[in-house]
């Protein structure tokens, strides 16, 4: 399952420049997680789709939907790059993107080893959930205080003045 959330993140961050990609990939996955609880809620299994579900799914529908927005930063970035010329805009936060997309393949692979060895073990019920919430808990943990520490220290993602070329001033 790793290789398709994968995929999916991948396409979302790929498409999002377009501003429908990632919509629709998000919409799509949101209609088949719902079509099949649904069906469970129905036959009267609610309490198996959620334990068979929410263990790895809290952490990989985090990172779905996290691909989801920074594809769609791409997109907000075409539409208005502000003081910065389009091209340079997209440059930067298209290497940006790249810290992203490696959070986001560590969460993806943890989520794919909770699904592997957590998920349909014979652990309890509550330490499934458990594993699950944890590691949510330490995917929010690494994206809001390290995250904003970096941010507050003007870190962007992107790569260093020497690294990323030579621009063009730009009055603001």
């Amino acid at each position: 399952m790793w290789t398709n959330n994968a995929w999916l993140s991948a396409v979302c961050v790929a498409l999002g420049i377009t501003g429908i990609g990632p919509v629709w990939v998000l919409f799509q996955n949101a209609v088949n997680v719902g079509s099949v609880g649904g069906l469970m809620a129905t036959y009267g299994r609610l309490d198996d789709f959620f334990a068979s579900i929410l263990p790895h799914g809290m952490l990989e529908l985090t990172a779905l939907f996290t691909a989801g927005a920074a594809g769609l930063r791409i997109f907000w970035t075409l539409v208005d790059p502000g003081p910065r010329p389009r091209s340079r805009a997209l440059a930067e936060e298209g290497r940006a993107l790249f810290t992203v997309a490696i959070t986001l393949v560590v969460a993806l692979a943890v989520s794919g080893l909770i699904e592997g060895f957590v998920t349909g073990s014979g652990l309890p019920e509550w330490l499934k959930l458990t594993i699950g919430a944890l590691a949510l808990a330490a995917f929010w943990a690494y994206v809001l205080v390290l995250g904003r520490r970096a941010a507050r220290a003007g870190e962007t993602g992107d790569v260093d003045a020497e690294r990323a070329g030579d621009v063009r001033p730009v009055a603001a």
